[in-house]
């Protein structure tokens, strides 16, 4: 009895070191423990003797943002005969807040598992001097006095209003359609050797154009708050609003590489010569949210008001003003002035049934002129008379809303005679003879008396002529060709990864949507996994890097190599939903089971629609 209970408690030692050996070690860490608002600092995570590479997801978190990465690393060791091996993965990831966070666990993915790491707590602190509307990130805590960071840490570099980003609207006040023209600036104390805008502040509410710059900006002395700066215009952006309220266009995140002086160290000849003072330091600076009260137009609005707003002249000509029966003549109708053209269409142009109307040409030319679109839209009709007589084209009118003179007003062509002459009795009228409908129903009246011929056959004939010899031929060609492709195949992923991503990007979404299915009540599981799919898939099928897979880029790629409109709307508010049912529960009534529909559905149009 107790040789059979000391052979069991061997057998059960031996599985659950077996287990345990099978279970990867997975550790989460930054190289810093204190850090203030706007700087940088690295997040690794490490996956201790994994049978094979791992896929690595950063952790999804409002507090912090990705600036560089992801970068790859790998380590092997041998100590005492046993060898090990680490895997890892690296970002450049700035703090947005202030307070004490925590970076959630990453998740990772191995052999179609999935496996956590450990979360890692921060202590972000707020900018010391900061200033209004420069501020390097939106603090939600109270500022701390004389909270510094811990010394046996990396030090953070210190802040000060010597470098700072501020959105500059020209009005704050307009109605809907009225243009909104903002100015983001950069005032600096320090040398700026570059810096980059990922993409336009979300702005919901408004449409957005940018004012292209032809040149690089230029700085120029300019005071704040008594303070003496170099200021340089980085981007200029128009914004149409096209609705009315308390709008918000949200902060915009611009990247620096700046010059900092960097700590004196204790060199090997003790002289500063040969001692570089200064280094690089990327910075992270954010403006402050702009706010715009948004008006509706004016009440009572006119019965023909479209939307309109700005200055504008109607113009109306016709090529000849006297024709003949069955003669074409151009009408022009012209659009210029100043105002939201964008969102324009010309009014339309009603003539009586005896002339016929063909679908107008259309031209336009616009172009931002001091921060507002200027220029003309035209339609050039081809008008057929097909009755004598004269008739008078009335006036046709656009109602718009001056948004100088804060009242509507309208703008309309003169009416135009077109004098129509009956064609002579000498002159033959060539017509076809055929009415559209006639023409339409022509095909179906005809009657062929045979349409295809028989197939001819030879009589007596060799073995070329035998279906079994084509068929071993054409199979054995279709063999060897089938193996030369497959290998030049094979090579081909091997050597390209953007090529392996997009081959394996339905498969491993297929694996995240049947991990959120066995999730089954967990619903914050089952928003994780889904909302991995979806990234993961778009992220490998355009081959996009770490830092893209956020919901506006992503929405933005997949319009880019699609004009389904509908599947990218739905692409987008699918995201919005998932995220929100990740980090505000409830929020989201939708039933588990149907959202794993519905991101299933989404992912099969994709792949339709994404080549």
């Amino acid at each position: 009895m107790r040789t059979l209970a000391l052979i069991l408690f061997l057998a059960i030692s031996a599985c659950t070191t077996v287990v345990k050996a099978q279970q990867p070690e997975i550790i989460a860490s930054c190289d810093v423990r204190n850090v203030y608002v706007g700087d940088t600092f690295t997040y690794k995570v490490e996956v201790i003797d994994a049978s094979t590479t791992p896929t690595i997801h950063f952790p999804s978190t409002r507090n912090f943002s990705i600036v560089n990465g992801p970068m790859q690393s790998s380590r092997y060791s041998i100590n005492n005969g046993v060898q090990s091996s680490t895997r890892g993965v690296s970002y450049v990831v700035v703090a947005l807040e202030a307070g004490k966070l925590t970076i959630p666990p990453a998740q990772v993915i191995i052999k179609n598992k999935s496996y956590q790491s450990n979360a890692v707590s921060i202590e972000v602190l707020p900018q010391p001097g900061s200033t209004t509307g420069a501020q390097s990130a939106q603090s939600k805590s109270p500022t701390q006095k004389n909270n510094r960071p811990d010394q046996s840490s990396r030090t953070p570099q210190k802040a000060s209003p010597e470098l700072m980003v501020r959105a500059e609207p020209n009005v704050t006040h307009v109605v809907v359609g009225e243009p909104v023209t903002i100015t983001y600036k950069l005032f600096t104390q320090v040398r700026v050797y570059n810096y980059g805008i990922d993409k336009l502040p979300d702005a919901v509410g408004f449409w957005a154009e940018e004012i292209e710059q032809k040149t690089q900006p230029q700085l120029k002395p300019e005071i704040v708050e008594g303070v003496n700066y170099q200021s340089a215009v980085l981007k200029e952006v128009v914004y149409y609003p096209t609705r009315s309220g308390e709008l918000t266009i949200e902060p915009l995140r611009i990247n620096f590489e700046v010059q900092t002086r960097k700590q004196r160290t204790n060199n090997f000849f003790n002289d500063p010569f040969f001692d570089d003072v200064f280094a690089r330091t990327q910075k992270v600076l954010f403006t402050d949210a702009v706010k715009l009260r948004v008006d509706d137009v004016p009440k009572p609005t006119p019965a023909n008001y479209t939307g309109a707003v700005g200055q504008f002249q109607l113009a109306a000509r016709l090529d000849t003003n006297v024709v003949s029966v069955n003669d074409a003549v151009g009408f022009n109708l012209t659009l210029q002035g100043t105002g939201n053209f964008k969102t324009l269409n010309l009014p339309e142009l009603k003539l009586p049934d005896d002339i016929d109307m063909f679908k107008p040409e259309k031209e336009e030319k616009i172009n931002l002129v001091n921060a507002a679109y200027r220029g003309y839209k035209r339609m050039t009709y081809l008008l057929v008379p097909r009755k004598a007589g004269d008739i008078i084209i009335p006036p046709i009118e656009l109602v718009y809303y001056d948004s100088q003179q804060k009242r509507y007003r309208t703008t309309k062509t003169v009416p135009i005679q077109l004098i129509i002459q009956p064609v002579s009795s000498d002159q033959p009228l060539v017509t076809s003879g055929y009415t559209r409908k006639e023409v339409a129903l022509m095909n179906r009246d005809l009657r062929f008396i045979k349409l295809q011929s028989d197939p001819f056959v030879r009589i007596g004939g060799n073995i070329l002529h035998k279906s079994w010899y084509w068929l071993v031929f054409v199979a054995g060609t279709i063999f060897i060709i089938g193996t030369v492709f497959y290998e030049q195949r094979e090579n081909k992923i091997e050597t390209n990864q953007a090529l392996s991503r997009r081959l394996k990007a339905f498969r491993n979404a297929q694996q995240l949507i049947k991990l959120a299915t066995k999730a089954g009540s967990d619903e914050k599981q089952v928003y994780f996994y889904l909302s991995q799919a979806l990234v993961g898939y778009i992220g490998d099928s355009l081959n996009l890097p770490e830092k893209s897979l956020v919901t506006e880029a992503l929405a933005e790629a997949v319009k880019m190599r699609t004009n389904n409109e509908k599947l990218v709307n739905e692409l987008h508010a699918l995201l919005i939903r998932l995220d929100r049912g990740r980090f505000a529960p409830g929020a989201d009534e939708s039933s588990t089971p149907d959202l794993i529909r519905h991101a299933t559905h989404t992912i099969q149009q994709l792949s339709r629609e994404i080549k």
